[in-house]
């Protein structure tokens, strides 16, 4: 006999709601090609210098994921990005290392997802200015952004993050 409890389950986990956090991949670590970047290496240590200027709140604010779908952060908010760290990622066969974020979604946000108007994410890395010296800091996390088209394509899906996520690496676990 079948029951309506495990449809049930099935559905709910397809959505996500106002007020989440759920992990969203960043980029996973390695050198990669696209038509738009020739060579995109995104290493280890440049996921060590963003996940460093974010606790150090270099940016000034948290970042934003926004729902433009091309990195403009006056466009609404999707998303704010709670936390950034290392963690590993399975897909199919291949299990690699990536930058992941924790993102608390806005009903904004968690409509366009659960709706599947958007489902990728997509980042933007660059310098930051200082207010108060003048001095710039490369490397930046600026913004995330929903999107339908990842430069990266073996980019997991926002809703499918948490099951491709595996053994979560905090800084202090690393350094040592």
């Amino acid at each position: 006999m079948l029951t309506a409890a495990p449809l049930y389950r099935l559905r709910l986990a397809e959505t996500i709601a106002a007020g989440d956090t759920t992990p969203m991949m960043v980029f996973p670590i390695g050198e990669w090609h696209s038509a738009r970047y020739p060579d995109l290496p995104l290493t280890e240590d440049l996921a060590h210098q963003l996940i460093a200027n974010f606790e150090a709140c270099i940016l000034g604010t948290e970042p934003v994921v926004d729902s433009s779908g091309k990195h403009d952060t006056a466009a609404p908010a999707a998303g704010w990005v709670k936390k950034v760290y290392l963690a590993s990622y399975e897909e199919g066969a291949v299990t690699g290392l990536a930058l992941w974020a924790d993102v608390q979604w806005t009903s904004l946000g968690a409509n366009l997802l659960s709706d599947n108007q958007y489902k990728y994410g997509s980042v933007e890395i660059g310098p930051v200015t200082m207010n108060e010296s003048g001095d710039e800091v490369p490397f930046v996390l600026r913004s995330l952004t929903l999107t339908n088209t990842p430069v990266l394509r073996i980019m997991p899906g926002v809703k499918d993050a948490k099951a491709k996520q595996g053994v979560v690496q905090t800084l202090s676990e690393i350094v040592l």
